[in-house]
């Protein structure tokens, strides 16, 4: 067998797995996916997570994300204020 004809079969081999591959995959050169997809976006729905607007994550993510602020002590009116000024040097 000589390297003509083994680049030939490892080219076959690459097309047919291409193909097989790409069958398998939802997006196409058509429907092409990203980070404006709609599968991309939080737009309420469970595959997006991408920032949209001032939401971001799938519809379980933002449900559980207002569940656990509901419950901290701090918000948008009562402010964590940590010290006011921080010492990095060595003395």
């Amino acid at each position: 067998m000589n390297k003509k004809e083994s680049y030939e079969i490892l080219t076959d081999v690459g097309n047919a797995e291409r193909k097989a591959l790409t069958s398998k995959n939802e997006y196409n050169q058509n429907d092409q996916y990203s980070e404006n997809h709609p599968n991309a976006l939080s737009n309420g729905d469970e595959a997006g997570k991408g920032l949209n607007g001032d939401s971001i994550g799938s519809i379980t993510d933002i449900t559980e994300r207002k569940k656990l602020a509901a419950k901290n002590v701090f918000n948008q009116t009562n402010q964590y204020k940590g010290p006011s000024s921080i010492t990095t040097s060595l003395r």
